[in-house]
């Protein structure tokens, strides 16, 4: 375990099967990004490695209940190196799957936002990019951004060359408060 980045959740992943699931942040043994997760009933361990590693990392994870049966089945995180995991079956043989990769100097440290399109049922997993966890980072004037991704589980890892780019034109009041138009 390194410097873990977010808060550890304690969810159950199957019936009566309660964990505390973290990533293991940067600066852990072997520098890799790995989700860790520590059963409640007997303190076994288990860690899913996403086989990324070099100086890399795994931030706060997101879960998600695909079936909304209480029982969290599917994580999400992002690591140092601008990845984006989806970690599936974990009751079970847990796996790690990258959805996304960011252009490089992209690192995601922050855990991602996991919601459902009530119209297409799609599962959209939100993430912001950049970092600020040592004195080199407040020189770096990479540029970073804000994705948001329709996870379709088909194995297809999306780049920056796979989204549509959105940007900020201008500000405006709408409804009494500030906000920002989108083009």
């Amino acid at each position: 375990l390194g410097n873990n980045l977010g808060k550890p959740i304690i969810t159950q992943v199957a019936a009566g099967d309660w964990r505390v699931i973290l990533g293991n942040g940067p600066n852990s043994t072997g520098d890799k990004a790995q989700l860790i997760m520590i059963s409640l009933s007997t303190g076994a361990i288990s860690v899913v490695d996403t086989g990324a590693d070099g100086n890399n990392g795994l931030a706060g994870p997101a879960l998600w209940d695909d079936d909304k049966d209480g029982i969290f089945e599917t994580a999400y995180a992002g690591d140092l190196n601008g990845n984006l995991w989806r970690f599936n079956n974990l009751g079970g043989s847990a796996s790690a799957t990258r959805i996304f990769s960011a252009p490089s100097g992209q690192a995601i440290t922050s855990t991602p936002l996991v919601v459902r399109n009530q119209k297409t049922n799609d599962t959209w997993v939100f993430v912001g990019t950049g970092r600020y966890l040592n004195s080199a980072d407040l020189k770096d004037e990479t540029r970073q951004a804000w994705y948001g991704l329709i996870d379709k589980k088909d194995g297809v890892v999306t780049d920056i060359n796979g989204l549509l780019q959105r940007t900020v034109t201008n500000n405006a009041v709408v409804s009494g408060s500030e906000g920002e138009i989108l083009n």
